[in-house]
């Protein structure tokens, strides 16, 4: 209901309702508290380490989702030009898999980079060679 007051946003209240956005927001919370609850008795499963990854990396997912929002921006571009032709539906889901896809190819590409990897993971990679010297 709070999606379809205006543009759904978890981090800004849009909602013209504020109370229908608070109500969404808490809502789609417990909603992540009982699906991550049901998926911690499958941790072997493929997709729940996939998640578990994107937990370790949470920092560099949450960097690269603010550099792909506010420098390179090519979602909003994506998004005028599709929402003509395929509506609003398909046009949100092909943003959204756009930033999973360009997080997720960050978050698979920055620990095999030596320079920006010490950046995002210095308890892994930095400290390691400080403790070899």
């Amino acid at each position: 209901m709070s999606a379809f007051q205006g543009y759904f946003a978890l981090t800004v209240p849009t909602s013209p309702n504020l109370l229908i956005s608070v109500m969404g927001g808490v809502a789609g919370s417990l909603c992540i508290i009982r699906v991550s609850d049901w998926l911690s008795h499958y941790p072997n499963a493929r997709p729940v380490k996939w998640l578990k990854r994107y937990g370790q990396l949470s920092l560099v997912v949450l960097c690269f989702h603010l550099i792909d929002l506010n420098v390179i921006g090519i979602e909003g571009w994506l998004t005028n030009h599709l929402i003509a032709q395929t509506g609003p539906l398909v046009t949100t889901l092909i943003a959204i898999s756009y930033r999973i896809g360009f997080v997720t190819v960050a978050m698979l590409a920055i620990p095999h980079l030596p320079g920006i990897r010490a950046c995002f993971l210095p308890r892994q990679y930095l400290f390691r060679r400080l403790q070899r010297r």
